[in-house]
């Protein structure tokens, strides 16, 4: 008997061991699968903002670009002094809080146009393969001048003072230059400008290359 009540006690405590083993192991598992779970809900909300912001984006992009074009097709028959920004909203089909959160002014929709040409100088000013090749960096300036034509024909038409722009923009001053090297992009800027400006004028009658040798 004394061995048979042992036995049971060794099952008993057999069984209890078991029991809160698996407890303990349910538990344990249970822990891991909520965080296994939290992390993809995690990784699920990450890509639901990445697809939201980048949604976010290109609706930007197209409510710019129908702006842009409704300034262009406006200009096309009308002073830019005289173009409202309610003419502006109508004809590009924006509503005016979307205009303002995208431009202060119309104003800025030409000096949007020019930063792509701004970003060009910008980097060909920084490329140390043009920096020491003075005349393929000019025949860069007067073929981006060319090629985005309609762009500046815009921002002359409209009496936008891109100098003032170019050199509040921070693109074209690299925070490593020096005073000396300050002055001379601001001289250069300056410089080019006037010349773009008469070359404008001309119509771009002169070649690119003409117009790159002569500045050199």
């Amino acid at each position: 008997q004394a061995e048979q009540k042992l036995e049971a006690g060794r099952n008993t405590a057999h069984v209890i061991g078991k029991t809160a083993a698996t407890k303990l192991g349910g538990r344990l598992g249970s822990a891991a699968y909520d965080k296994v779970a939290g992390t993809r809900l995690g990784q699920n909300l990450e890509n639901r903002l990445a697809n939201l912001r980048t949604a976010n984006e290109e609706s930007k992009k197209i409510t710019r670009e129908s702006i842009q074009t409704a300034l262009i097709n406006l200009m096309s028959t009308k002073e830019f002094e005289k173009i409202s920004i309610t003419e502006l909203v109508e004809k590009s089909g924006v509503s005016r809080a979307a205009f303002y959160r995208n431009y202060k002014n119309k104003e800025d929709i030409l000096k949007d146009f020019s930063l792509n040409i701004l970003r060009i100088i910008a980097n060909s000013l920084s490329d140390p393969n043009l920096k020491d090749n003075l005349l393929e960096w000019f025949k860069l300036f007067f073929t981006s001048i060319k090629m985005n034509r309609k762009t500046i024909q815009l921002i002359f038409k409209a009496k936008i003072n891109i100098y003032e722009y170019m050199i509040e923009s921070g693109l074209v001053i690299n925070k490593e230059y020096t005073k000396v090297d300050e002055y001379n992009v601001v001289a250069l800027i300056a410089g080019l400008i006037a010349i773009a400006t008469k070359w404008y004028n001309n119509d771009f009658r002169e070649p690119v290359n003409d117009m790159a040798n002569l500045t050199y």
